[in-house]
């Protein structure tokens, strides 16, 4: 007995041999003349080996989609969108829809929301130097200064001229050899309030303020850190009408310590003609002197010879 296949049950000998015949043509399992029980083993299965056996292989896990921030762009899925059509919407591509999204398919489920345009980074505050203020219209920061409400009834004024100037002998005065500074801001002042504002060139200085009413001023000087001053950086001058006043600067290279820098002078065109014309009026006289003396002497030899 096999276990597990059940029995068939056999013809007896009381039935025909048409009804055997029958039977066996129906039932061709069945063998004629046969009694009792027989039992028809079923097929082997073959079993495979354990090392053909093939693990299935794991399934990816899909990265989680990243959490929106409140300055992401969304879009939350509605019946009928699609990648391309959100893309279109928001003027991006289906890529970067999916890339944000961490999708590897283009399906979409109604109430997914996705990240359509990601939030945009904050730029970074520079911080630059402190820009110098503007120089505004002399005449209206002027009378507004003085309390004056139309600057056409300033009639009297004056002129304060500044230059910043290289202090090479250390002495405070300029000398017409020390040559300009240039990059030192100036600013003028009434009470607190800017009327004027000045960068030197080392070149167009001494520059003036024009058309300054009579009254008094704050000028100041800002220098950088690379010069020391050898004179005040500010000053308070009082303008008086049709007159002109001078404020000087002066500053040394920090580098250059107490070295005396002074420059050897050098003639300037119109010096240098003065002392040519010198020389050349007096080798002129010495020349007319040589003459004369010349002619005397010829004289006096003429007249011995003519008294022996």
């Amino acid at each position: 007995e096999v276990a597990g296949v059940a029995p068939r049950r056999q013809p007896t000998d009381e039935f025909s041999s048409s009804e055997g015949s029958e039977r066996e043509g129906s039932c061709p399992s069945f063998a004629a003349g046969t009694s009792g029980l027989e039992y028809i083993a079923a097929a082997p299965v073959s079993t495979p080996a354990l090392a053909d056996t093939v693990a299935p292989a794991a399934a990816e896990v899909a990265a989680p989609a990243p959490k929106p921030t409140p300055a992401d762009v969304t879009h939350v899925v509605d019946s009928g969108d699609t990648l391309s059509g959100l893309a279109v919407k928001y003027n991006t591509t289906i890529e970067e829809i999916k890339r944000l999204n961490n999708l590897d398919n283009d399906l979409l489920s109604i109430g997914q929301i996705l990240i359509v345009v990601p939030a945009q980074p904050v730029p970074t505050a520079t911080i630059g130097p402190t820009p110098f203020p503007p120089t505004p219209d002399p005449a209206v920061a002027i009378a507004a200064a003085m309390g004056i409400t139309d600057p056409s009834t300033i009639t009297q004024t004056g002129q304060l001229c500044v230059a910043p100037f290289f202090d090479d002998d250390g002495s405070g005065k300029r000398d017409a050899s020390e040559d300009y500074v240039p990059d030192i801001d100036f600013v003028l002042t009434i009470n607190g309030v800017t009327v004027g504002t000045y960068k030197s060139d080392g070149k167009s200085e001494p520059h003036c303020f024009l058309s300054l009413p009579q009254t008094s001023y704050t000028i100041a000087a800002n220098m950088p850190s690379s010069y020391v001053a050898t004179s005040p950086l500010n000053d308070t001058a009082r303008i008086i009408g049709g007159a002109r006043a001078f404020f000087y600067v002066g500053m040394r290279r920090t580098s250059d310590g107490l070295t005396d820098m002074s420059k050897t002078p050098t003639p300037s065109g119109d010096a240098a003609r003065t002392v040519n014309n010198a020389f050349g009026f007096l080798a002129t006289v010495g020349g007319v002197l040589l003459v004369l003396g010349a002619v005397g002497f010829v004289a006096s030899l003429f007249l011995r010879r003519r008294q022996l």
